[in-house]
């Protein structure tokens, strides 16, 4: 992307006119699609936001709460006891305020539905292992 000479014309026609229009989607591009957002950056289970947010916004709580099941079977003690270190840091939250992550998570729990049996076939083992801590996340490791 090379940056084109627009000339001075004023403050504000110049904010205005940075980029053209396909320099512009270039852009977004990169920024949206190579790097994940911040909230799935800090989240430490990862969870894709993006989709998360797609489905909500669609009024499918049921997919929502599918991809968030994706990566923890604990959704409704995901609810109740995530931090929430995504709200700053995403990107809305440097023009206005955040996404309520934790509170589409509570919604995706109460309006998503029972997961229909388990999708994981864990086969048994034959030793045991030791898991200290008492959060979200020893229990997560205990799964």
């Amino acid at each position: 992307m090379e940056h084109k000479d627009r000339g001075f014309v004023g403050k504000h026609y110049l904010m205005k006119q940075a980029f053209g229009q396909e320099e512009l989607h270039q852009r977004e591009a990169v920024c949206t699609r190579e790097d994940p957002p911040g909230c799935s950056a800090v989240c430490p289970l990862h969870l894709d936001m993006r989709a998360v947010c797609a489905y909500a916004a669609k009024g499918d709580f049921a997919k929502a709460a599918g991809v968030i099941r994706s990566v923890t079977p604990f959704l409704h003690l995901l609810a109740k006891g995530c931090p929430g270190a995504c709200k700053e840091a995403c990107a809305l939250s440097r023009v206005g305020e955040g996404i309520q992550v934790r509170a589409l998570e509570k919604a995706c729990a109460l309006y998503g539905g029972k997961e229909r049996g388990s999708r994981f076939l864990i086969p048994r083992k034959n030793k045991k292992v030791i898991v200290g801590g008492d959060d979200l996340f020893a229990l997560a490791c205990c799964w």
